[in-house]
């Protein structure tokens, strides 16, 4: 068991739900104005937090999506 305070674990729910966001939405254009919604306000932070969690940065998760 991996224990994990509780701020960075909605923080990592948080950019799950904006990683499927992302993946799952064709209409999706501003990756941003989903993440403001999540409660991402820093784009460096979010950009750093995302790819030390998918291994990638939101918008190459964008670029690939199908």
């Amino acid at each position: 068991l991996v224990e994990m305070s509780p701020q960075n674990y909605f923080k990592k729910l948080r950019l799950n739900a904006l990683h499927q966001s992302i993946t799952q939405n064709p209409e999706l254009t501003l990756i941003y104005q989903i993440a403001e919604e999540l409660g991402f306000f820093e784009r460096g932070h979010l950009a750093s937090d995302y790819k030390q969690l998918f291994g990638y940065f939101p918008s190459e998760t964008f670029k690939n999506r199908t």
